[in-house]
């Protein structure tokens, strides 16, 4: 879903993040897909080209360092919780981007 996407993209541009608690529906929707089509009688059907697609294996090719091995656990890297932090952030690593651009 587009919360996936975001945490790849805010990880692969400015190595952090997307806070646990935005993806909390998407983690009981893929543990409990079954649930969902009973609630929604029958409409409700997973996206076939997303399966077996792992936010955590993405992480790992960019980082490897910075995968969390285990969920929950946090091995580098901040997450960010408001719109404000995240253009803070993504600014932040601009900056120094920059720097380093004009210190080569």
């Amino acid at each position: 879903n587009c919360n996936s996407f975001s945490d790849c993209a805010l990880f692969y541009l400015l190595r952090v993040r997307l806070d646990s608690k935005y993806r909390n529906m998407e983690k009981l929707g893929s543990a409990n897909s079954s649930m969902f089509q009973s609630m929604s009688n029958g409409q409700y059907e997973p996206n076939a080209k997303a399966e077996g697609f792992s936010v955590e294996d993405v992480i790992a090719k960019v980082d490897p360092e910075k995968a969390w091995s285990t969920p929950g656990q946090q091995t580098g890297g901040e997450t960010v919780s408001s719109v404000e932090d995240m253009r803070r952030k993504r600014l932040e690593a601009l900056e120094r981007r920059q720097q380093a651009q004009a210190a080569a």
